[in-house]
């Protein structure tokens, strides 16, 4: 999470996507303005990057999930 360290006015959350391994190949995140940020937001986009990480890495590692 970062909420304006790395640009002002900005804040972002951003997860690991690993690859075929244990090693973390990429990053999903989302960002905004300051002005639109609040904790239930932040968090409600981590959960979603997360989801959204784990369904990559799953396809990296060949689980398709069928």
């Amino acid at each position: 999470m970062s909420d304006g360290e790395t640009d002002q006015g900005a804040w972002g959350v951003a997860v690991p996507v690993h690859g075929a391994g244990s090693d973390m190949i990429a990053a999903i995140g989302v960002a905004g303005p300051t002005s639109r940020y609040s904790e239930e937001r932040a968090h409600h986009y981590v959960d979603s990057c997360r989801i959204a990480a784990a369904k990559i890495t799953a396809l990296l590692r060949g689980h398709t999930g069928s």
